[in-house]
């Protein structure tokens, strides 16, 4: 799953200093990346949900396959992202 697969990319990061609030990157940039065809890394923060991902990502439903096949039982996911891909922690 990653955001560069099938086009040309670049990566643009924004940080917040430890401490600092952080919620309007999510919530003001996240939709101008996405008006402008942006993939957010799914293992970062963000504030899209798993129908929206796959919407963004092409092969999603093929990790989605591969994950579940490698890790039947989820051990390998934290609770965001069970989230994302189901799992015991959804």
């Amino acid at each position: 799953l990653s955001p560069f697969h099938g086009r040309d990319s670049c990566s643009v990061a924004c940080h917040a200093l430890q401490g600092e609030a952080y919620d309007y990157l999510v919530k003001d940039l996240g939709p101008v990346f996405r008006r402008h065809g942006g993939r957010p890394h799914w293992g970062k923060l963000h504030d899209l949900a798993a129908p929206q991902l796959q919407a963004l990502y092409p092969r999603f439903a093929e990790f989605q396959a591969l994950r579940r096949r490698l890790d039947p039982e989820g051990r390998l996911l934290n609770p965001h992202l069970a989230a994302l891909f189901g799992g015991p922690h959804a």
